[in-house]
């Protein structure tokens, strides 16, 4: 009931304002609009700040909630294609259904939008109700603010993206004649197939965009600010401060379609959330985060590395291999820039197995957030060919195994072919088989001593230093 007394309070303030700014220039002046701006702050400003607080959090989640439905029209919206011929300058029946579809979505999408604006008028309202409300609240509902306009900017980018990817007529249907002037010829042009791009849903969306960015730039300096008033005295929590900086800038990261300007944010997440870490509070979910960054700038490098390569044209292949062989000698620049993004693709995808996901496995094994560390764990394995060679694939199935293993996942998962193969006693027997590994370097290992008296990892090292000490005809197998 108080949530809903703070929303009308919040919903009283911005009517005050929208009255002031609709009234007739006869009616406007400096005194008017400082009375309307004061009429809005007294409303907003009505409750305590612990109720103002609790109030955003409630519309933020309902905002959360409400964005996720819209998501899912959205998806629906494009994937349903156009086509057959347009009936009375109308758009084609399929046509009809995505531009039905995405107008729920953008409707809905507003209505998640509006929430994360009432709730970021509540935290501000909070954070000015009392002089001293900067120190009593300062942190937790800056970090608060800094959330909600990270949701408001990605759901934004959401919008905009789910405009650009829909039929040009669905885009031009649901956003109408006041967006787009040419809707109906689009909408015909478009089932005709004769449609280009839509400069006004174009605009419509860097619009959308724009203030997104605005929006994402007020989260930074929300953060910033929330970790420099942080005080434990007060009960702050600047570990999770930090945690929550990394995790907004890894979203404001996916909302670009650029790798190279993902690459700083990614940056500077994965910095937040090492130092979030380096509390050592026995929290794997900094750690789990860092992984999800680190992966993330791992797939950015990959796509640089991929249009690096395109770009050196027909003889890719080989200036490629000339540059990994000896870069000073690389026959073209293209190829030595391929090679360098592919050694950071690796060398990031590496970091997120051993100093995120990895660390958070032997950190703690029974979190909820360390099981999805596993699990990340082992997708990545799954693609060794993104690890680089015989030997970097070695050291990094090496340190996956003793996370697992540390976790609690070091026997084989199911008994079909295929199944569990990355748990840690597959990768270790694999290991030991190729000859990466020897029966002495993995009982001196200090990581898993307190696995030592393990039945399995002992039977496992029995087995290789029989093995060894017999010889093989074969030789090491491979991996």
């Amino acid at each position: 009931m108080r949530s809903g007394l703070a929303e009308c309070h919040q919903l009283l303030a911005e009517a005050l304002l929208a009255a002031a700014g609709a009234a007739p220039d006869a009616q406007l002046s400096a005194e008017a609009d400082q009375q309307a701006a004061a009429a809005a702050t007294a409303a907003a400003s009505a409750l305590e700040p612990d109720v103002a607080v609790n109030a955003g959090n409630c519309l933020a989640a309902l905002g959360e909630h409400i964005e996720e439905e819209a998501g899912r029209l959205a998806k629906a919206a494009v994937a349903l294609d156009g086509g057959g011929a347009a009936v009375a300058g109308e758009p084609c029946p399929p046509m009809a259904a995505a531009a039905a579809r995405l107008a729920e979505a953008l409707s809905l999408y507003d209505v998640a939008l509006r929430c994360y604006r009432s709730a970021a008028g509540l935290y501000h309202s909070a954070l000015a109700r009392e002089e001293d409300a900067l120190v009593r609240w300062g942190a937790r509902t800056l970090a608060n603010l800094g959330d909600v306009l990270v949701q408001t900017g990605t759901c934004l980018y959401g919008v905009a993206r789910t405009v650009r990817e829909v039929p040009l007529a669905a885009a031009a249907t649901a956003l109408g004649p006041s967006a787009t002037p040419g809707a109906a010829a689009a909408a015909s042009a478009s089932c005709s197939g004769a449609a280009g791009p839509d400069p006004a849903a174009a605009d419509w969306a860097a619009a959308r965009e724009a203030e997104a960015g605005s929006d994402l730039s007020s989260a930074l300096a929300a953060y910033e600010r929330a970790c420099s008033l942080s005080d434990s005295s007060q009960g702050d929590d600047l570990p999770g401060l930090l945690c929550n900086w990394g995790s907004g800038l890894l979203s404001m990261a996916a909302c670009l379609g650029d790798p190279a300007a993902r690459l700083p944010l990614l940056q500077q997440a994965a910095g937040r959330l090492e130092h979030a870490a380096s509390f050592d509070r026995a929290d794997p979910a900094p750690l789990t985060s860092l992984g999800d960054v680190l992966m993330a700038a791992g797939e950015a490098a990959e796509q640089l590395a991929a249009v690096a390569l395109a770009a050196a044209g027909a003889a890719a292949a080989a200036e490629v291999d000339r540059a990994a062989a000896a870069p000073a000698a690389a026959a073209g620049d293209r190829a030595v820039e391929a090679v360098r993004w592919s050694g950071e693709a690796r060398g990031h995808l590496c970091a997120a197995l051993e100093r995120g996901y990895g660390a958070a496995l032997r950190l703690r094994s029974d979190e909820p957030e360390a099981l999805s560390a596993a699990a990340a764990l082992q997708s990545a394995l799954s693609r060794p060919e993104r690890l680089g060679g015989w030997a970097a694939r070695c050291d990094v199935r090496y340190n996956a195994a003793c996370a697992l293993a540390l976790a609690g996942r070091e026997q084989v998962q199911g008994k079909g072919k295929g199944q569990g193969q990355g748990e840690a006693h597959s990768l270790f027997s694999s290991l030991l088989a190729a000859g990466a590994l020897r029966a002495a370097e993995l009982a001196a290992d200090e990581d898993l001593s307190p696995l030592r008296g393990a039945a399995w990892l002992q039977g496992l090292m029995a087995a290789a230093a029989a093995a060894a000490g017999g010889g093989s005809a074969s030789g090491p197998v491979p991996l």
